[in-house]
């Protein structure tokens, strides 16, 4: 895939294309919290030249600009999304497909835009709340004291390599060593490469704050939730029952794995994806 950039009004957006057909199906691709477009790498090979693959760093990380005068909320994510689909200029509206944290914002903006989207694709999505409210509110405090921290300093301890490993053994269902070992390189690699802390903390209060079901009752688009029946940050009962809000939803369960079915099981994925196309 070819790095590209394109400048929009929410800053300035680095994202990677593949070579494909003329006139094949288009598939943009959003990525999760604190991750960057390498996280669906997998999946993109598994897909192949079939479809028109195009994937962004959101707003804030990996080699995107962060927001320029706004919030890393939710609000500002969609709105970045509008901008970047109407950036193409397609002729058939575009699929769209997400993973965890990016499910919050593609089906806030597929709620908003509808007929800006084809088929909607929900990996391994925040169903309803990530964690009990308790918790919830619990945890925002934390993060706005981290959000307060002079950059340098807040930067290094939430950019911390042991914040990655932890997610990593939290989310790894796999029994591979090696696929074990990669999956703690690529977040090593990749989990720490937010613009700033200020940016990274806003994103992760949205995360905490919202999630799928919110909208999916306002989503007449034919959609597909993918989950693995391992999954505890998504939690698997919650995704279950998340098909029941949408109008149009069907949902497909990937064995043995859990959170990270972009690194565990991209060519499950990926069938699941063609079929549904």
């Amino acid at each position: 895939m070819q790095e590209k950039v394109a400048k929009l009004p929410t800053g300035e957006t680095h994202y990677w294309q593949n070579s494909t057909k003329k006139n094949a199906p288009t598939i943009i691709m959003i990525h999760g919290f604190r991750g960057t477009h390498h996280g669906l790498l997998k999946i993109a090979n598994a897909l192949g030249d079939k479809y028109n693959l195009i994937i962004p760093d959101l707003p804030g990380f990996g080699a995107s600009q962060p927001f320029k005068n706004h919030k890393n909320n939710l609000e500002s994510y969609v709105n970045f999304l509008k901008n970047f689909i109407k950036f193409f200029d397609f002729k058939t509206p575009p699929n769209l497909l997400a993973h965890s944290f990016g499910t919050i914002i593609a089906s806030a903006y597929v709620a908003q835009n509808p007929n800006a989207v084809d088929k909607l694709i929900l990996l391994s999505p925040i169903a309803e709340l990530p964690m009990p409210k308790p918790v919830t509110y619990t945890l925002l405090p934390i993060v706005k004291l981290l959000h307060a921290l002079p950059e340098k300093p807040g930067a290094k301890l939430t950019g911390n390599k042991l914040v990655a490993d932890v997610m990593s053994l939290y989310t790894t269902k796999t029994k591979d060593p090696e696929l074990k070992k990669w999956i703690k390189a690529e977040h090593r690699r990749y989990f720490n490469t937010f613009a700033t802390n200020k940016a990274m903390t806003e994103a992760m209060r949205t995360s905490i704050l919202n999630y799928v079901a919110q909208f999916a009752r306002q989503i007449p688009n034919q959609t597909l939730i993918i989950y693995g029946d391992k999954d505890n940050v998504g939690k698997t009962k919650k995704q279950q029952n998340l098909g029941k809000f949408f109008p149009h939803a069907q949902s497909k369960t990937i064995r043995g794995t859990g959170h990270l079915t972009p690194y565990e099981m991209p060519d499950a994925v990926a069938e699941a994806v063609n079929k549904f196309i």
